[in-house]
């Protein structure tokens, strides 16, 4: 997906500046006024991963994260990017229940959603991302019954067992990382390094989580799913924490 939109930025980059291979012509705003020469960013006007088509898991929430993790890191080039499914169909944010839909249900997309708001109106960080892979052969293991899967299931690339992307607030000192461990079954500890940040002096880790990745929120137990947050406490950069198998966990940090 990253691959796409860069490649895609290239091409669409190319005919801004006039190199179009079919001739020439103008562009014009919604209003049909002459366009202006800002440059030319991608709008997605539908995305979203989900595994159970109507029931919503955490299994969603750690792949969609990861989607998140992209367009903060492209925020230059994808200038807006909308979820598919707001409520009652697949990777959606709510669930509604009763005759009269009178029960609304936070769904693990929710969380994770609330969790990256901390990241609207912020200046986009570069982060740089070294770890351990997850090997084809253990990802097709994952998979159970996928329609339309064949036998180039097994020349998956690998998959970085580690997604993130950061950003800081504007005029300040408040720096927010968004990590996902996405291994099944380990728990990761990750050494963090913040360029031009000496120090930690305060801030808060949440967390969101689950028992299984197939478990979701519902009438019977709609907090099932959801975040857990606790305080940071201060430290030097760098600094190591243990990122716990399948979370998602976003840092919100005060830098000295």
């Amino acid at each position: 997906l990253e691959k796409l939109h860069v490649d895609n930025d290239a091409a669409v980059q190319r005919h801004a500046e006039g190199r179009k291979p079919f001739g020439s012509f103008k562009t014009i705003d919604w209003l049909g006024r002459p366009g202006s020469n800002e440059r030319i960013c991608t709008a997605v006007t539908e995305w979203g991963i989900s595994h159970r088509f109507r029931k919503g898991t955490f299994r969603d929430a750690l792949i969609n994260a990861a989607v998140l993790d992209i367009y903060n890191r492209l925020s230059g080039i994808v200038s807006l990017a909308t979820l598919t499914w707001t409520a009652n169909m697949g990777s959606s944010l709510l669930l509604t229940a009763g005759q009269e839909g009178e029960v609304t249900i936070t769904t693990p997309m929710y969380h994770l959603f609330d969790m990256y708001r901390v990241h609207k109106g912020n200046q986009a960080l570069a982060v740089s991302v070294e770890g351990d892979e997850i090997r084809a052969s253990s990802a097709v293991a994952e998979v159970d019954a996928v329609p339309l899967a064949d036998d180039s299931m097994t020349e998956l690339p690998p998959l970085a067992v580690l997604s993130a992307s950061a950003s800081r607030r504007s005029g300040g000192s408040q720096l927010f990382l968004s990590v996902t461990n996405r291994h099944l079954g380990e728990d990761v500890e990750v050494e963090i390094s913040i360029a031009g940040a000496a120090e930690v002096t305060s801030g808060t880790v949440s967390t969101l989580n689950a028992g299984s990745i197939e478990d979701c929120n519902d009438v019977g137990e709609p907090d099932r799913v959801r975040t857990q947050t606790e305080s940071f406490t201060p430290s030097a950069v760098p600094f190591n924490i243990v990122l716990p198998a399948h979370s998602v966990s976003t840092l919100a940090l005060t830098l000295a």
